[in-house]
């Protein structure tokens, strides 16, 4: 009796193995099956008004992906954030890790001609 079970077990999970069942695993944090190349950040600026502060991440990078909220502030041109924001619209992360991050008093600023992170608020 333990033989037959034990017999029927090993031919489910060989069944269950096999090459031609569709995958119904999950894809993992981090990996994609496409790859998305969001539009290039600018940083070039006049003054600080051409600069804005985002937490967005601007990448996809191991266990997350561009347009997820992030804890790590960024800074880039508004037009380049609206170019991005746009880009995310048409190409949503497939998931977004969630967050538990401090987040101190940040702002956008355009130091030696580049949108910089300083601090602030």
């Amino acid at each position: 009796m333990i033989e037959k079970m034990r017999r029927t077990i090993i031919a489910a999970v060989l069944i269950g193995c096999s090459s031609s069942s569709p995958s119904t695993t999950a894809p993992t944090p981090g990996s994609a099956t496409v790859a998305r190349v969001p539009p290039a950040v600018e940083l070039t600026c006049a003054s600080d008004a051409d600069c804005t502060l985002t937490y967005d991440e601007l990448v996809d990078a191991p266990n997350t992906h561009a347009c997820c909220g992030g804890c790590q502030a960024s800074s880039l041109t508004k037009v380049s954030y609206a170019n991005f924001k746009a880009w995310c619209e048409k190409n949503p992360a497939p998931m977004c890790p969630p967050l538990g991050c401090a987040m101190p008093p940040q702002k956008a600023a355009c130091v030696s001609g580049k949108c910089a992170v300083v601090a602030g608020g």
